[in-house]
């Protein structure tokens, strides 16, 4: 997998003639579940895109040429862009603004011992054997996203976790 990942790498950058950052990394999600990813940053991109890479993996094993591996990425990402309307941090532009995302932050609880990695670095707290995780949620025309709120950000706000879990809880749907 490594050395699929360094190749197409470096046929996503021969092929896109663009700046910006390409690179990979292990992806931590949901019960400390590991991803391969790579993810795509244009020079003046916010926000980088993330391409998970099993499944074209398996791809390069049965025959598939690295080249249209590749392509395929970079055609999925240009049509991707020309369609997206919004991305949570397109709407909540400044997460340690507590004024500006009060009124988004919700709980989500999650098996505490499965996400340790997970929640590493993030806005939670112990309840029972579970953590109370602390997002930012935002819904669109045609659904909901949301993430999990940085520790740092928290911290940059200055209030502890109990407030934090009031003012979540206050816009949580029961």
């Amino acid at each position: 997998m490594n050395e699929f990942k360094k190749n197409l790498i470096a046929e996503l950058k021969r092929l896109s003639g663009q700046g910006g950052i390409i690179e990979s990394r292990q992806v931590v999600k949901t019960n400390d579940v590991m991803y391969d990813a790579i993810t795509i940053q244009g020079e003046a991109d916010i926000v980088s895109k993330m391409i998970y890479l099993d499944s074209m993996y398996k791809e390069y094993e049965q025959g598939r040429p690295l080249q249209d591996i590749a392509a395929g990425i970079l055609a999925k990402l240009r049509c991707t862009d020309a369609n997206m309307e919004y991305t949570i941090l397109d709407r909540v532009k400044d997460i340690y603004d507590m004024e500006a995302v009060k009124d988004k932050v919700v709980i989500r609880l999650l098996n505490h011992q499965w996400n340790r990695r997970y929640l590493d670095g993030k806005a939670h707290m112990a309840f029972l054997d579970l953590a109370i995780a602390f997002c930012i949620t935002e819904d669109f025309e045609d659904g909901h996203q949301s993430m999990l709120l940085p520790q740092e950000a928290v911290s940059q706000w200055g209030v502890s976790n109990e407030e934090l879990l009031e003012i979540a809880k206050s816009n949580t749907e029961h």
